[in-house]
């Protein structure tokens, strides 16, 4: 099912998770979520966020999967107001309205690493409401801003060394994030291409 949504193994999205407050209320949280096999994972979930509180106490998490920007900007500063969720499933926490898929999970085990914890979760279920369902990943964009870039470093290397070096500094940090949140097919195979590529005809 996950592959069928384009979560594949090895891919981090970002998505907004949805726990469940002391008095039932729903609490909402833009979160990356991690696919390892038929586990999820957190890697990095901070102990100081009521994300974490929730989760500890009640073992359950809803992960939103979504592609509306606006969602997530309500998500990150404020408590996303009741009229955002929809109350029509019988999950535990009702799913965001704007949600295209929504993943159902329970905790199965969190590494203490000093000021957050590393998280793995079980899936319990999945439910697609939209046939194709879009969500944001970072790798996508990485790859595609490396490009950009890959296209003007030759110039640059003619004309100003300074920012050509500036633009492979960038490439190389963009290498270093699809290599931790990005499977090898196709992302980490073109990033180490567009590297390999610059670095072969480097003058």
């Amino acid at each position: 099912m996950l592959d069928k949504i384009g979560f594949e193994n090895g891919l981090l999205i970002e998505t907004i998770c949805s726990t469940e407050n002391p008095d039932g209320s729903p609490h909402s949280a833009p979160i990356g979520v991690k696919r390892a096999g038929m586990l999820l994972s957190i890697d990095k979930l901070f102990k100081d966020t009521i994300t974490f509180e929730n989760l500890v106490r009640s073992g359950y998490i809803l992960i939103n999967l979504l592609d509306d920007i606006e969602t997530f900007y309500l998500a990150t500063f404020s408590d996303l107001p009741r009229e955002e969720y929809d109350k029509s499933y019988s999950t535990r926490i009702p799913p965001l309205r704007r949600s295209n898929a929504f993943i159902e999970a329970e905790l199965v085990n969190f590494r203490d690493r000093d000021n957050f914890v590393s998280v793995e979760l079980s899936i319990s279920g999945i439910l697609i409401r939209k046939m194709k369902p879009c969500f944001f990943t970072r790798c996508k964009h990485a790859v595609l801003e490396s490009l950009i870039h890959a296209t003007r470093v030759p110039v640059f290397r003619r004309i100003d060394p300074k920012e050509a070096g500036s633009l492979m500094k960038l490439i190389l940090h963009y290498r270093d994030l699809v290599s931790r949140i990005c499977p090898e097919e196709p992302y980490n195979r073109i990033m180490n291409g567009i590297v390999n590529r610059l670095r072969d005809t480097q003058i």
